[in-house]
Formats: C-alpha cells, sequence, structure tokens
C-alpha cells in the first residue's frame, strides 16, 4: 500500500492546515508515499487507502458514497460524530449529579465548519 487518498470538503482548506493529518500526510509523502488531497467528490483516482477529513459533524452522503469506491476506507463505517450519537455519557440537570463535567457541545469543534459553510450560502445547499 502507497497510495493514499484524502477526501476533505470542497470548500474547506487542507494542505497548509493545522491539521494533525496533514501534518501526517507531509511526512508520509516524504517517506516515499504517493498523498493525493481530493477537494470533494469527483473522479475516482488510484488508491489503495481512502481518509475521509471533511470536518463536519455529519459525513454528507454524497462524500460517503465517493469513500466506499476505494478499497479500504478509514472509519467508512462511521456517519456521524456528533457527541450524542457517540458517546452516551451524558448529564442532565434531572440527573442529581453535581460533580465536575466537561461541557461538550453536540457538533464538531462547536460546529465552526458547519457555520462557515451556512455563511457562503443555505446550509443545506452547500452540503450537496
Amino acid at each position: 500500500m502507497n497510495r493514499i487518498a484524502i477526501l476533505v470538503h470542497k470548500d474547506r482548506a487542507f494542505e497548509k492546515s493545522k491539521y494533525f493529518l496533514s501534518a501526517i500526510a507531509q511526512f508520509w509523502s516524504s517517506d516515499g508515499l504517493q498523498v493525493r488531497v481530493l477537494h470533494g467528490p469527483g473522479p475516482v483516482i488510484e488508491a489503495d487507502l481512502m481518509i475521509p477529513h471533511v470536518d463536519l459533524t455529519t459525513l454528507p452522503d454524497d462524500y460517503a458514497t465517493f469513500a466506499h469506491q476505494y478499497p479500504r476506507v478509514i472509519n467508512g463505517q462511521i456517519k456521524s460524530i456528533s457527541k450524542r450519537v457517540i458517546s452516551s455519557n451524558l448529564v442532565s440537570r434531572r440527573d442529581g449529579y453535581d460533580g465536575p463535567v466537561i461541557v461538550k457541545t453536540n457538533y464538531n469543534s462547536g460546529g465552526i465548519c458547519e457555520a462557515l459553510l451556512a455563511q457562503k450560502g443555505s446550509f443545506l445547499q452547500r452540503l450537496t
């Protein structure tokens, strides 16, 4: 396996970002692996591994369908990383718990990426 495809959202930067995966991809490239960043679904390229890195809480259907055209997909069965989907450790006001808690939003990164896309137009239009 020496060809890796990274699928990012068509409207998001990746190559010069501060994402940990971006740093790893640079290391892989310098180690001789072929790494290609795909900005949104499009023509299928030859790759042994697909890594969806769309940076949204819920992976849009067209991105998931596109990713599954590759022989191996990292986290290929994960459609949503919403906190309520991935964790059952939820505390509500009615629980009677009075200890410390870590408060997390239901959205990835507080919904920042969803908000930025919504500023560019209708949120639903941007995801389809």
